[in-house]
């Protein structure tokens, strides 16, 4: 398993059209065969920061997320001045025989 930390921080005039765009890839990528999770988060004190939680079964299932046509789109906003920063990285990973289960 691996797991993705993803923050980004956008325009407050961006708010609602980002928000939008993160329902749709919110769906899109809990539907894909890889996922096992797809978290995205809002800090409350300050709604233009997201917050992503991300795991897939594997690298290459990561790898197929970010070959997706809607994560394509992603990129334009984040690479544009609509995203002030962003930053991805791996925060864990465990070994198949040492995986966590929730109940």
């Amino acid at each position: 398993m691996i797991s993705f930390t993803v923050r980004m921080k956008f325009r407050p005039e961006d708010r609602e059209s980002i928000a939008g765009f993160l329902r749709e890839l919110t769906e899109a990528s809990r539907a894909e065969p890889g996922c096992v999770s797809y978290i995205p988060h809002t800090v409350e004190t300050d709604p233009d920061l997201v917050f992503i939680y991300e795991q897939y079964k594997d690298d290459a299932a990561a790898a197929a997320h970010r070959e997706t046509p809607y994560f394509d789109r992603l990129r334009p906003t984040v690479s544009t001045r609509r995203c002030s920063s962003a930053r991805s990285r791996c925060c864990q990973r465990w070994p198949d025989r040492l995986q966590l289960s929730v109940r």
